[in-house]
């Protein structure tokens, strides 16, 4: 139960603040690895990825599979003719005009889904072929189907080689 694991991890947080020494938790829960961890250590197929604080990892991620796994909703992939992949996260993804970006790229995209959480709402819509979310704030109001502008904040972007490298 969520109410339970937040308990947890404040409980767990404090304990490692109490003893003052190393400790190893090992989760497949990102949220836990983001909060508890000093450093995290990333791992795919048994092998190490990266190595870094939680926002190190999350700002600066060395591949696609970390892109991807840190962070709730996951980060957006969009594939170039060239062979690069752009990623972006959805918090850095607004609509047009909603937001002052010094460096955006406007794209045209179809609702596909509209998630609202109260505080934030995901908007879940079809770029050229490929589904990318954006969590946007308040309330928004729209209907699968509609065309919306999407303001990509280019400041935030990560690209990828086609070995899924960070560029």
């Amino acid at each position: 139960d969520a109410k339970l694991r937040a308990t947890m991890r404040a409980e767990i947080k404090k304990l490692h603040r109490t003893v003052e020494t190393t400790m190893i938790y090992v989760t497949h829960d990102q949220v836990e690895a983001m909060t508890l961890a000093d450093r995290i250590v990333i791992m795919d197929q048994g092998k190490i990825q990266q190595i870094g604080t939680p926002m190190e990892v999350y700002n600066t991620p060395a591949n696609k599979f970390v892109a991807g796994f840190i962070g709730s909703p996951e980060m957006n992939f969009i594939k170039s003719k060239d062979g690069i992949t752009l990623g972006i996260r959805p918090e850095d993804i607004y609509l047009s005009g909603s937001a002052d970006i010094e460096k955006g790229k406007n794209i045209k995209a179809v609702v596909e889904v509209v998630e609202p959480l109260g505080a934030e709402t995901l908007l879940i819509a079809l770029y050229d072929g490929t589904r990318i979310t954006a969590k946007l704030n308040g309330l928004i109001t729209l209907e699968a189907g509609a065309e919306v502008k999407l303001t990509l904040d280019m400041s935030h972007a990560h690209l990828f080689d086609k070995d899924g490298q960070r560029v």
